[in-house]
């Protein structure tokens, strides 16, 4: 028996890189990156007295920079500890601004972009295929008939070209309900737009089944 558990802002943020392949893993020790700093973005030059450019921001987020002095406001969205403090366990908190984060976020939208690009996705496969991969991929099973048909009702009433979203981001993440992967998302989700299959791939990103360890 186990206790369900929510993936920390850590771990949420090494999931989404493992999903759309592009976390590294290779590299060991060297120079922390900016955790704001998008991946493949351009890496701010300095930050303090540590010279930042040519930082991997596609790390793990263990090696990212953690300044005392000026923390970023995810962190705190995210309960991370203080780093002020010495804390054996965090306190986790559940707040509307967390599931902002996968809703808005660009860093967010960047991955799923990547995630429809990856090469083993059935971009000339079946409707159900595409689906089943995407299930297989995130959630670690297969999705069941009623999920396929939800899909296909989510993707009709997509299939138009995408809004643009507004540039301003909220920085936040966290879960939201899982109502089933027909749920659709609010129109801001990125400054770009995303295509129908991207927005269904972020849409089961949104379901507790993702955030939660079983």
């Amino acid at each position: 028996r186990f206790n369900i558990q929510r993936l920390d802002f850590e771990q949420v943020r090494d999931s989404l890189l493992t999903i759309s392949n592009r976390l590294e893993t290779a590299q060991i020790g060297g120079v922390p990156f900016s955790l704001t700093d998008l991946p493949g973005a351009k890496t701010r030059a300095a930050s303090g007295s540590l010279n930042l450019q040519h930082a991997n921001p596609n790390r793990r987020a263990v090696y990212a920079m953690v300044d005392r002095s000026i923390l970023p406001e995810i962190f705190t969205t995210f309960d991370f500890a203080n780093p002020d403090l010495s804390t054996g366990e965090r306190v986790l908190t559940t707040v509307p601004q967390q599931a902002l984060f996968l809703m808005n976020s660009p860093m967010v939208a960047q991955q799923v972009r990547h995630f429809v690009e990856r090469p083993d996705f059935p971009r000339a496969g079946s409707h159900e295929e595409k689906v089943r991969f995407i299930f297989h991929t995130m959630l670690q099973r297969q999705p069941s008939e009623r999920e396929i048909e939800l899909s296909r009702h989510f993707l009709s009433e997509n299939a138009q070209p995408a809004l643009e979203t507004n540039s301003q981001i909220s920085p936040a993440l966290g879960s939201s309900e899982n109502t089933g992967t027909a749920r659709k998302p609010t129109t801001a989700t990125a400054p770009k737009s995303l295509n129908a299959w991207e927005r269904y791939a972020q849409v089961v990103l949104l379901t507790n089944e993702w955030m939660f360890v079983r």
